[in-house]
């Protein structure tokens, strides 16, 4: 079992959402400039992940299928079967009785919890989704997603924490009222910052118009490394989660995987239109943060701010602190 290079190897990472990855499914994992990976769902519903090469002539077995009887993950090429446990060869067809000597492919520990899988380096590791109790919660309706984004992980990070650009950049927002109001800044654990605000909303389609409030409470935590959970109060009882997660693919482009949740129901027939709806909509916000993200250009972070940025500011310092300790104390992880 092989440790994953990355920013931090510590650290618990992202890699797809529950819902991408069903029974005897295979998907492509893309992460931290390394060889890519595979990941699928044997007969029995367990995930693995493996590195994405058969060794025989190098074909990619994300492009292959997962074998019903046995489990086995099923080179593309020539039908070699790799065991997802393992990652030993279990069958060759022209070869039946016998597999010829072959080094067994790299596999990784993964964690499923909360409708994320989640690169981990052990088994019982806890993961970042652990501390948002409506992701478990069947009281909460939920739609997930994971897309490669354009833009470095940490800009995408601070986004998260950048309260007063939801008035400028979404329409959920009143972009002629973008006061962020009454800040306050805790440390509810050493590696995650919160922040409790309020924005002036507007409501961006039917469906949000009879929830508007005057002022919209808003709590924004940041968990480090790379994990962000909003939530947002409208009318009574009406609340709003989104919960986003960076993995870093490469200098210029992260992973997402993101959940939105909402804790009201609908009658029959409404609620799979507020799944459909929520969806797009959170796929909409996801591009206008992209259109920017993926476009800027250097810039100082401590130069030029407004107190609004100050949830940005002690995010930023308390990450830098949070990767140093993580390279100085697990040394051993790193590659």
């Amino acid at each position: 079992m092989a440790l994953f290079p990355g920013p931090t190897t510590y650290a618990p990472w992202a890699i797809a959402t529950s819902n991408l990855v069903r029974k005897r499914q295979v998907r492509r994992v893309s992460t931290f400039h390394g060889p890519d990976r595979v990941i699928f769902r044997d007969s029995e519903g367990e995930l693995h992940l493996l590195d994405d090469v058969c060794p025989h002539r190098g074909a990619r077995l994300s492009l292959g299928q997962v074998d019903a009887k046995t489990g086995c993950i099923v080179c593309p090429y020539h039908g070699w079967a790799f065991d997802g446990e393992t990652g030993e060869l279990d069958f060759v067809p022209t070869r039946p009785y016998s597999v010829p000597k072959c080094p067994p492919l790299q596999t990784y520990q993964i964690k499923e919890h909360g409708g994320f899988i989640w690169l981990v380096n052990e088994g019982n590791d806890p993961v970042p989704s652990e501390r948002a109790a409506e992701l478990t919660d069947p009281n909460w309706r939920k739609v997930y997603g994971s897309t490669v984004v354009k833009g470095k992980w940490q800009d995408w990070i601070l986004n998260a924490m950048d309260i007063s650009h939801i008035n400028t950049v979404h329409d959920f927002a009143d972009e002629t009222r973008g006061e962020v109001i009454n800040m306050k800044i805790t440390r509810p654990a050493a590696d995650e910052i919160q922040a409790e605000a309020g924005v002036h909303p507007k409501a961006s389609s039917p469906v949000t118009l009879p929830a508007q409030v005057r002022i919209c409470p808003v709590t924004s935590r940041f968990i480090m490394p790379a994990t962000s959970y909003i939530r947002i109060a409208l009318k009574a009882p009406l609340e709003f989660v989104t919960y986003t997660t960076q993995t870093p693919v490469d200098e210029n482009h992260s992973l997402m995987s993101w959940c939105f949740a909402w804790n009201f129901g609908a009658p029959l027939g409404v609620d799979s239109y507020l799944e459909s709806k929520f969806k797009d909509e959170m796929l909409k916000t996801i591009e206008e943060d992209e259109r920017i993200l993926g476009d800027l250009l250097p810039y100082n972070l401590n130069e030029v701010n407004v107190p609004a940025d100050a949830f940005q500011l002690r995010g930023l310092a308390a990450l830098d602190a949070f990767l140093k300790l993580d390279r100085i104390t697990n040394r051993k992880f790193n590659h």
